[in-house]
Parts: C-alpha cells; structure tokens; sequence
C-alpha cells in the first residue's frame, strides 16, 4: 500500500514497487483518480480527513506531504504531513501491516525552530510512540538530492530533487524481508 503517490518521491516509489516482482499487486490510497493505468495497481480513494477503517497491507509506503504554500497555512501543513501519516500508520499496523515506512526529512528535529523540520520531527517522534505489534518495523526515509531536470520553483531546489536514503527510525522491532 502507498500514499501520495502524486509527488516526486511517491511517484518514484510507486514506479519501483509496481516494476517489482516482489509485490503481486500494489494498492494506492488517493484523494481522486491518478489515471494510471497498469495491471498491479489498484486505487482507493479515501479522505485521510476521516480515514477510520483498519487497512490491510503487508508493506506501508507512506510520502504524503505538501508545501505551506500549496497548503495555505501551517495549520494545513501539519495535517497533511504530520496528522495524515500519524493516522495512516496508526489504521495500517493495527490492520495487519509488517512495515510502515514514511518519509521525513534530513534535519527533522521536533525541537527545530524551523516550522517543516519541527513537524517531520514531531512525526517522527509520534511514529515511534505506537504501540507496534511485534511483527512490525517502522523506518523513516531521508531524501538527498538529486539533479532531475526539473525546477521546484524554489531557488534553493532549482533543477534538483530528493530521492531516498535509508534510516531506521529507532524501532526495536524487526521483521523478515518481504517474500512477495
């Protein structure tokens, strides 16, 4: 399962997981339809606003995110990139998931003075405060940059973008590789 698959680094995933022969099918929770077409993929469309139900999945990929910008306040901002994941790996692992991995962000610190990185941080504080069943693992993806071509219309960004790099996100639990 993956959410925000929309985004740079979601759509990058999305791509992997479903060119992967370790995933039978791949099923993305969206808010409308992607219009992607391929025989593995599968769309649910959900509102992460009220999302209750317990989610089957084995593996979690979760990218949502957003800009302040884009959100229009930092009140916005925080649901989509803190309450939104908090949520989903909350009704993931108690559906039966054996991984939850979510990105966050280089310098994440939840006692940054820096708005986004204060919130990935708080995110990554509150994700480890789950009670994660035993099967369980939990990770947090930490983008580097890369040259895509592309501009963000951000100076600092211009002709760059992120692309993972792995870190465990403190947890205790592990679990066997995916077998498909």
């Amino acid at each position: 399962m993956i959410a925000g698959v929309t985004g740079l680094v979601g759509s990058h995933c999305l791509r992997f997981l479903l060119a992967s022969p370790e995933y039978a099918s791949v099923t993305a929770l969206v808010r409308r339809s992607t219009g992607i077409k391929d025989p593995k993929f599968h769309e649910r469309m959900v509102d992460f606003d009220t999302l209750s139900d317990l989610l089957a999945a084995d593996d979690v990929f979760c990218s949502l995110g957003t800009t302040i910008r884009k959100a229009g306040s930092q009140a916005e901002f925080r649901k989509v990139d803190f309450q939104y994941p908090v949520r989903l790996a909350e009704r993931t692992l108690a559906g039966g998931a054996r991984q939850f991995v979510v990105v966050s962000s280089v310098g994440a610190n939840p006692k940054s003075s820096n708005f986004y990185l204060r919130t990935k941080g708080e995110l990554e504080e509150a994700l480890k405060q789950l009670r994660l069943p035993s099967r369980a693992h939990l990770s947090s993806q930490f983008p580097g940059w890369t040259a895509t071509g592309k501009s963000s219309g951000r100076r600092h960004r211009n002709g760059y973008r992120r692309v993972f790099e792995v870190r465990d996100a403190g947890t205790t639990a592990e679990v066997s590789p995916h077998q498909g």
